[in-house]
């Protein structure tokens, strides 16, 4: 999430499924009202009520888990066709960044196991984040428009 259109994505992620979650949270407390109310009044509530409580814990706790299932998915496959769209971009970025800078190998450090060892002079991804920005500019919602960069900035020298 370090472009623009990531942190766009994360924000529309958040404002989107943010409302689902704060239900979530609120049956969450509600179901732990009654387990507490259950707890604290057992010896003086008639068995009728018990039981009722019992059954409103377990519907409720049916809800929340289907609720909290439903949101996973939904979130988790939104969140994938962001990734898929913005990584088929930065694709086309670091090829043309590679070309443009005649690198012969750009290898993927993003899990932190592939690379034994490099040097900061070698890590292209701010070089690669300000191409992205620059050629995929979030444009304004009022029509205006950024041209893409001509050039992409330098590779880092070593010190």
């Amino acid at each position: 999430a370090r472009t623009q259109e990531g942190q766009k994505a994360v924000e529309d992620l958040r404002a989107r499924f943010g409302p689902r979650e704060s239900e979530l949270q609120k049956l969450s407390e509600e179901i732990r009202e009654l387990e507490s109310r259950l707890q604290t009044q057992q010896r003086t509530l008639s068995d009728e009520a018990r039981l009722q409580i019992v059954r409103e814990v377990e519907r409720k706790r049916k809800v929340f888990t289907r609720q909290q299932q439903d949101l996973q998915e939904d979130a988790q496959f939104a969140q994938q066709e962001h990734l898929q769209r913005i990584g088929e971009k930065l694709q086309k970025i670091v090829d043309r960044y590679a070309r443009e800078n005649s690198l012969a190998l750009v290898l993927n450090d993003s899990d932190g196991t592939l690379v034994v060892f490099a040097t900061a002079a070698v890590d292209i991804t701010e070089p690669v984040v300000r191409l992205y920005d620059q050629t995929h500019s979030m444009q304004p919602a009022a029509g205006g428009s950024n041209p893409p960069a001509s050039q992409p900035p330098p590779p880092r020298k070593p010190n």
